[in-house]
C-alpha cells in the first residue's frame, strides 16, 4: 500500500506556543517540528501496510513523506503521481501564483521548493 498526500492552496495560519519551543531548533517553529515527527510516524504505519491520507500545505514536507501527490487548487486536481513529476516550478506557480525553483534536497533528493 502507499502513502497518499495532497495539498490544498489555502494555507494553515498557527500561531505557535512560545513555551512549546524544542531545545536547539534554530528557526524552525514548533509547528514544523511536530509535523515532521507525526509525518515519520505516518511513514513507520504506512510501512506496515496501511494507506495513509493526508492533507498538507506545506510543500516541501509533501515531497519528501508521500510516494504520490494530488495537487490541488479551488477544488480540482491539478497534478497528480509521484512527487518529482507533481513537484515541478511550473505546476506550484501554476497553483500558488510566485515564482520559485524546484531543486533536489541535499537530504533525500526529493523535489524542494525554494522561492525567488
Amino acid at each position: 500500500m502507499k502513502t497518499w498526500f495532497s495539498w490544498l492552496t489555502s494555507p494553515i495560519r498557527t500561531t505557535p506556543d512560545p513555551s512549546r519551543r524544542a531545545p536547539s531548533c534554530g528557526s524552525s517553529s514548533p509547528v514544523t517540528i511536530e509535523a515532521s515527527v507525526l509525518l515519520k510516524l505516518f511513514r513507520e504505519v504506512n510501512e506496515q501496510g496501511r494507506t495513509i491520507v493526508a492533507v498538507l500545505h506545506d510543500l516541501n514536507q509533501a515531497a519528501r513523506f508521500a510516494d504520490r501527490i494530488v495537487m490541488m487548487r479551488d477544488g480540482e486536481v491539478v497534478a497528480s503521481g509521484p512527487p518529482a513529476e507533481v513537484v515541478t516550478a511550473e505546476s506550484v506557480e501554476r497553483v500558488f501564483g510566485p515564482a520559485c525553483t524546484v531543486i533536489p534536497d541535499p537530504h533525500t533528493g526529493t523535489p524542494m521548493v525554494v522561492p525567488r
